[in-house]
């Protein structure tokens, strides 16, 4: 009697663990990633945590294994499968003995089990419930590759879990997405630096391709090959401005790229697409441009002539070099970023013969594994690259493409991202079919667009006391050469850019002129005047009128036009922020029309070889608007833009914007970015409030008002800057 009473209590006691133990294992299960629908996991760390010694004696109460020596045993060997005979709600906790703990060869440390194994072959239903559940627990640890060994590519069918525990899409491009993953707590074993798994989530960059068929050498070749690419890629591990993947690997029927994450790449840093370019760019200097793209230079150099593998000389050629191949990570020392390249997923290798042949190395895509990558043109490719040419591409494509990505960084270091803008609309010439390289066919020959140079030789003009700027157009020139023979070859490039860094670095180590800042000049308070003296009059439809120095007041028929926006747009309304909002207005402006636009008459595009279009005339940036604006107000003949609230007045002068993006903000309610540095004009009398503003060329007229009077402020603002010069009374008309 007293045994059936501890055995019932036994019984007890483990429905109670086993219950504690699949809530804790249910709490611990992470969600599946978008690319991997129902993939869900549960982490070794989770695991660990949940299995208790105490736990196990309870679980084993009375059973075949309540040994101390098989309580250890199954803690520290058995736990994962512990846990799966829980998710499957497992009930003869006694065989667990014989079917596990008695066979050194069914541990945590042989997962996953196949139906060749044998196990549970006396509970058929619980078997497959088990092959299939067992994913759960061991989801895929990432090695990094070791370098100069000759490994094999891991593959993973696909019902193995990925240790992603977060996934944010970065890009999509021709051969895959792009995502940045968040990848759980001992889930990557570095092989080099600081051996070890990531003690904390660490994130990563991924590019996940689709494979097609299975094509290629045998067996015994592949290994050759991969030992021939591992060494490839020992060798280009050593240059300072290559960033190779950590890992490479099949996941069902995708492939993967596992790379260190970087800050941005390098057409997001040219468009000043992120969230700190405001106090970044205040270190930029042409310099250190120049400096990153002569580092480039020799990277390039470096992978066309001086790669060797097993004391063979062999040549590489990137074929996809463009900003968005070229990663920028935020490391000391580097004011504009230390520059990278990256995905070598076109590049061609071959050895000392000719006949040799190519393969793809890589994040090290191999041949065999994956279809051969096929790219069309884009607009930093060579004319050769082109449908229906001879398609003999190699190291002169790279120089093409560099020449491409010099001109880009010269616009940048001269005018910041407006100019990166300006040039690629430059490169829409007319009567071209719609693209943005910087080449077009006439006559059957390849010629650079005469609108490019237009552009590039207005750079020389732009600012001809910098001499420096000519040779840097001189140097992208000679890149940008028809004739594959005659470009410069990289090694050449690099001593052209030496030079001028050398010979002009007094001249280069200011900062960039479109990054400084203009200091406001303070304006005193309000003047009182008649409201009998004013003429209030409905706002007109816009003109263009000629600018002039007289200030409006001389003339006797002029009257200030107060312009007060309701919640309607209007031709000359710019942007308006809520009642209760103090920022994140948007500001839609075409430098090439007399004014604001409507966001409908174009498409935003990128400026880098995106859907570029020779009508793409508008233009984006945020402004910081006062609190509690509520009226809004742009000026028909000049680039100024006013915003009004009941304390506060903000004028903006465009010219003055470095900002401007090609794209339309992804979120308005993203913290706008205060570009001005005029001081806002307060309406610091007690009692009064601003009501009405007039813009005017160089001239402002505001209007306050209290319950009894109307008192008006007639600032002057600088013709060069956004800021105030003077402030004047107003006598009466």
């Amino acid at each position: 009697m007293f045994g059936l009473l501890n055995r019932r209590e036994n019984t007890r006691q483990r429905g109670l663990v086993i219950r504690e133990i699949e809530d804790a294992l249910h709490k611990a299960l992470k969600p599946a990633q978008p690319h991997e629908e129902d993939l869900e996991f549960i982490c070794n760390v989770d695991i660990e945590s949940i299995w208790t010694l105490d736990r196990v004696k309870r679980l084993s109460k009375g059973l075949s294994w309540d040994k101390d020596g098989l309580h250890i045993k199954a803690q520290s060997e058995y736990r994962k499968i512990l846990s799966i005979l829980v998710w499957i709600h497992w009930n003869d906790w006694d065989d667990i003995k014989a079917d596990f703990l008695d066979r050194n060869y069914r541990s945590d440390a042989d997962l996953p089990f196949d139906t060749c194994e044998g196990i549970l072959n006396n509970h058929p239903r619980s078997r497959q419930e088990f092959l299939r559940k067992q994913y759960v627990f061991i989801p895929i640890v990432l090695v990094q590759e070791n370098r100069g060994q000759a490994t094999a590519q891991p593959e993973y069918g696909k019902l193995y879990r990925l240790p992603f525990l977060k996934s944010k899409k970065i890009k999509s491009g021709a051969q895959g997405d792009v995502t940045k993953e968040l990848v759980a707590a001992k889930h990557l074993l570095f092989t080099s630096g600081n051996n070890g798994p990531n003690l904390e989530d660490i994130w990563v960059a991924r590019k996940r391709i689709e494979r097609g068929d299975m094509h290629g050498p045998g067996p015994r070749d592949i290994r050759a090959e991969q030992d021939a690419l591992n060494a490839f890629k020992e060798c280009l591990g050593t240059h300072a401005s290559i960033m190779l993947s950590l890992t490479t690997f099949t996941h069902g029927s995708y492939f993967n790229i596992i790379s260190p994450l970087a800050d941005l790449d390098l057409h997001d840093f040219l468009e000043g697409n992120y969230h700190d370019f405001d106090s970044r760019r205040l270190h930029f200097n042409p310099l250190y441009l120049i400096m990153e793209v002569t580092s480039l230079a020799d990277a390039l150099n470096f992978l066309h002539h001086r790669v060797r593998v097993r004391q063979k000389a062999i040549a590489c050629a990137h074929l996809d070099f463009k900003p968005q191949n070229i990663l920028v990570r935020w490391e000391p020392g580097y004011f504009v970023g230390h520059w990278l390249i990256t995905d070598f997923g076109t590049s061609k290798i071959k050895g000392p013969s000719d006949t040799a042949s190519a393969l793809a190395p890589g994040d090290f895509l191999t041949h065999f594994s994956l279809t051969k990558p096929q790219r069309a043109p884009g607009p930093f490719q060579a004319p050769e690259v082109q449908p229906g040419e001879d398609r003999t591409v190699g190291r002169e494509s790279d120089l093409w493409s560099l020449g491409c990505l010099l001109a880009v960084v010269l616009s940048f270091a001269i005018g910041g991202p407006r100019h990166v803008s300006s040039l690629g609309k430059a490169r829409f010439g007319p009567g071209e079919q719609g693209n943005d390289y910087f080449y077009f066919k006439e006559n059957g020959e390849y010629k650079l667009k005469p609108t490019l140079i237009s552009f590039l030789n207005g750079l020389k003009n732009e600012q001809p006391q910098h001499t420096w700027i000519a040779e840097i157009v001189t140097t992208v020139y000679k890149l940008l050469v028809v004739p594959r023979a005659e470009r410069l070859s990289a090694s050449e490039a690099q001593k052209m850019l030496d030079r001028t860094c050398t010979d002009h670095e007094a001249s280069l180590t200011h900062r960039c002129t479109w990054t400084r800042e203009l200091q406001p000049v303070d304006d005193p308070g309000l003047h009182p005047v008649e409201l009998n003296t004013w003429t209030l009059h409905q706002p007109q439809p816009r003109h263009r009128r000629q600018h002039t120095s007289q200030h409006p007041s001389a003339d006797p028929h002029f009257r200030p036009v107060f312009q007060s926006f309701g919640s309607s747009h209007s031709s000359t309304q710019f942007g308006q922020s809520g009642a209760s909002t103090s920022g994140g207005s948007v500001l839609h402006f075409s430098p090439t029309t007399s004014g604001p636009i409507s966001p409908l008459e174009s498409d935003a595009s990128s400026s880098q070889g995106f859907d570029n279009s020779p009508n793409a005339d508008i233009t984006f940036a945020y402004l910081l608007v006062p609190e509690k604006s509520s009226k809004s107000v742009a000026c028909g003949i000049s680039t100024r833009v006013a915003f009004l609230s009941s304390s506060s007045v903000r004028i903006q002068n465009l010219n003055f914007i470095n900002i401007w993006s090609t794209s339309r903000p992804r979120k308005p309610s993203e913290q706008a970015t205060n570009v001005m540095v005029a001081r806002d004009i307060q309406c610091a009398q007690r009692g009064f409030e601003w009501d009405m503003i007039s813009l005017c060329g160089n001239f402002v007229v505001l209007r306050a008002k209290s319950t009894a009077e109307y008192k008006v402020r007639r600032p002057v603002l600088r013709s060069d800057s956004p800021s105030l010069l003077s402030s004047r009374a107003l006598s009466k008309p």
